[in-house]
């Protein structure tokens, strides 16, 4: 079964294992790790390549007037023909772009426009997931090897705007296209939003679900709340471009005693609360600040009740646990005696006792189809 699951992950199929066969010797196995390893780095290299197309608006102009030659494609950019050329033939031998059978010619087809260039209109957008390559690998090779040494952690500031950005575009994805059509379907949360309420988003990053919400629900005011200055500086200056007024970003770390008591009918946290330092302290002054009856919509990674079993039997584990060593635990190690869950921390049986602890009355699952976050409604 194990196998299985590794062979879905790394998208190799899904043909049955059951046979029996018999056990792998050691020069088998070094060759499978072997052969894992160099993928790693094709992988890499792919992404990094991914990345320059994406900032040099390789994809979206190739989208817009292909096919066109590589020498087309250059001049069209003012770019250098030669290193279009070799990235025009990187991208097609991965089968990331399409080509003619001369290589000559260079096109997106539409499935690949919806992955790579479609950001507003497409839920398979995933290019912009790849921004998150430069900061982590910057994290990995200057900072953690410190950080390893002294047991210090790292706030989102500290990881800069291309951390906080790719996060955006990590999360944005699945909000742009199904977080109001999720909370709708909730009864009691759609009618406190629709008519009109307190809502906030603790935890909110660069603020694109703030401002949705404040978008989707005009007659409710949306308060953001992050301890990182950047990102609230990126959803200040959005929610400025799109004229809402219902919006305010707020750092309860510079604001007199944080959240106000017994004022939010309606609390959000998406992907945040594995990241935080004191997580349980949070819960506790999450429901001071919400009134009575307000709920809390809580979405964090699906994981088991042991990292063992994550481990073992958690498909999502070897890219939660990617991220967790680069950004996720670093920002949970912050300060004294923190919490430290990184982002397979948050099981089930832990939230359900810390946050009854807490002061809250329930909780339960919501079904929003997510593939990597499991939701919570909270009720107090």
């Amino acid at each position: 079964m194990m196998r299985f699951l590794q062979n879905l992950f790394s998208g190799k199929g899904t043909e049955s294992t059951e046979k029996a066969s018999a056990p792998q010797t050691d020069a088998e196995l070094a060759g499978e790790l072997q052969q894992k390893v160099m993928g790693y780095l094709v992988n890499s290299m792919a992404g990094n390549l991914m990345v320059l197309g994406d900032k040099l608006g390789l994809y979206t102009y190739i989208a817009e007037h292909g096919p066109m030659t590589g020498k087309e494609i250059a001049a069209g950019l003012s770019l250098n023909e030669r290193y279009i050329e070799e990235w025009l033939r990187h991208q097609a031998a991965n089968k990331i772009i399409s080509t003619d059978e001369k290589a000559e010619t260079y096109w997106l087809s539409e499935y690949q426009k919806d992955v790579l260039v479609r950001d507003e209109t497409s839920p398979f957008y995933a290019i912009g997931a790849l921004s998150m390559l430069e900061p982590n690998f910057e994290t990995a090779t200057k900072r953690l090897p410190e950080m390893y040494k002294t047991g210090k952690g790292l706030d989102f500031d500290g990881y800069g705007v291309n951390c906080n950005c790719g996060v955006c575009r990590i999360l944005s994805v699945w909000q742009r296209h199904f977080l109001v059509k999720s909370l709708n379907s909730v009864p009691d949360v759609a009618e406190k939003l629709e008519n009109g309420c307190m809502a906030a988003d603790v935890g909110c990053g660069y603020g694109f679900a703030v401002n949705l919400l404040a978008e989707a629900f005009p007659k409710s005011q949306v308060h953001g709340y992050d301890i990182a200055d950047i990102s609230l500086e990126g959803g200040r200056a959005a929610a400025k471009e799109k004229g809402l007024t219902n919006v305010q970003f707020i750092n309860p770390g510079l604001e007199e005693g944080g959240m106000k008591k017994e004022t939010y009918d309606f609390v959000l946290s998406q992907d945040a609360v594995h990241d935080m330092s004191q997580p349980f302290e949070v819960m506790e002054n999450v429901c001071k600040a919400m009134k009575e009856g307000g709920i809390w919509v809580i979405g964090d990674m699906k994981c088991l009740e042991t990292h063992g079993e994550n481990v073992h039997k958690n498909p999502l584990a070897p890219m939660v646990y990617g991220f967790s060593c680069h950004v996720c635990l670093p920002s949970a190690m912050q300060g004294p005696h923190p919490a430290a869950l990184g982002a397979m921390g948050l099981t089930e049986s832990l939230l359900r006792e810390k946050l009854l602890k807490a002061g809250f009355k329930s909780l339960e699952k919501l079904e929003f189809g997510h593939k990597m976050n499991q939701f919570w409604l909270v009720r107090k």
